[in-house]
């Protein structure tokens, strides 16, 4: 049964990846923000295995403190990662691995959504529990470990796996003179493995980290005016960081759901989801002021600001990331726009957003493929089936 999952996690995920890249593959070669809108749908279908594996662990009737049915679920997972694989190469048209792939899952949740992994496991372990005090101190804990994570308590494990690393001596010079023009003390920076373009910043470790790729591909002065962007996240005041910490505040009783119901009935269900509808719709606009405060450091100087731009659109192009995205939930301004805020016009026309119902019938797809092991599991899914097949039986048999 472990091995029938695996195969068909990954058989689902190379099915679903192919359906979405069916765009890819009508017409030409495109201009770089064609195919990035193009293919978006195919990097959300990307992002499925972890659904397939909580799916198939509640499916599966697996339980945390049972390793023997955990194997399930960690098929369907390390499956759907391998299925992926072919898809994202011919999307980013570069070399994916297996590796790189569970370093990105590595990294975020190690240092980017850290809170998630944690919450996702206080869900699991709630699922089936009522109100009590052991249930209180599992969400207790749950809730201190996500806080702590999220200021940074992952960085020596992350640096211990060698995903962290000393930087260059260029590396160095340039954090240095962003520093110098925003005027502030040069911070900790690190090299960060991870397969995509881009520099983070760590506003409670307090220290900066860019990725070989975005090292690479940007000359001195766009790296530059990107760490003065980065840069200007830690000189956010005490008063922001908590605004940003409450996040984690926000999201957490969604997760507690399955108990807050049982034991407040709709009570337990109406006010974590306004919580963070709210909580969300305010953190997320804060979020945005946050990342125009950081592109106008960076814009200190014209020069610098022209500099910004041209870094962000070579790191769109080669992330694949849509110059617009589609709505208006994500944090950071469209690329097209914070090129004109930069007073640089594009060579392009505006491109339009993504479409996503392609990416909503490929994760269908894959879903559908990937979890059909369940069918022929014992978990409640199985059970479900089996049941199914039985009154069917009898009614045939009348």
């Amino acid at each position: 049964m472990v091995v029938l999952a695996f195969v068909a996690a990954a058989m689902g995920q190379f099915v679903g990846m192919a359906i979405v890249l069916t765009p890819l593959w009508r017409g030409g070669d495109f201009h770089w923000t064609e195919r990035a809108r193009r293919g978006w749908s195919a990097r959300l279908v990307a992002a499925a295995p972890l659904s397939l594996f909580i799916i198939s662990f509640l499916g599966s009737g697996a339980g945390l403190t049972n390793p023997v049915s955990f194997l399930l679920p960690a098929a369907t997972f390390f499956g759907a990662v391998v299925g992926t694989i072919p898809g994202l190469r011919a999307v980013l048209r570069r070399r994916v691995t297996l590796r790189s792939l569970l370093g990105e899952y590595v990294v975020a949740f190690s240092l980017r959504t850290p809170a998630t992994i944690v919450f996702l496991a206080m869900f699991l372990l709630l699922l089936w529990r009522s109100w009590d005090v052991e249930t209180v101190e599992i969400m207790g804990l749950s809730l201190l470990l996500a806080l702590l994570l999220s200021l940074g308590a992952a960085v020596p494990l992350v640096r211990l796996l060698g995903l962290l690393t000393a930087p260059s001596e260029r590396l160095i010079t340039i954090v240095q003179r962003a520093a110098a023009q925003t005027g502030v003390q040069p911070p900790p920076v690190f090299v960060l493995h991870w397969q995509a373009a881009n520099a983070i910043a760590f506003p409670f470790a307090r220290f900066v980290a860019f990725t070989p790729s975005i090292i690479e591909l940007l000359s001195d002065d766009e790296l530059t005016a990107v760490a003065a962007h980065e840069i200007a996240h830690l000189s956010e005041s005490r008063a922001q960081k908590l605004i940003r910490l409450s996040g984690v505040l926000v999201i957490f009783p969604l997760f507690a759901l399955p108990v807050l119901i049982r034991r407040f009935e709709v009570l337990g269900f109406i006010l974590p989801f306004t919580m963070a509808v709210a909580g969300g719709r305010f953190l997320r606009a804060f979020a945005q002021k946050l990342e125009r405060r950081a592109d106008a450091a960076a814009h200190s100087e014209a020069e610098q600001g022209a500099a910004l731009a041209t870094a962000l659109e070579k790191l769109y192009e080669f992330n694949l990331v849509p110059a617009i995205m589609p709505g208006k939930r994500q944090i950071h301004p469209h690329l097209y726009d914070r090129m004109l805020a930069a007073g640089l016009q594009p060579t392009y026309p505006r491109p339009a957003p993504p479409r996503r119902w392609l990416a909503l019938l490929g994760g269908i797809v894959s879903a559908t493929i990937s979890l059909s092991p369940l069918a022929l599991s014992e978990g409640p899914i199985g059970q479900w089936v089996d049941h199914q097949v039985n009154v069917h039986r009898r009614h045939w048999s009348d």
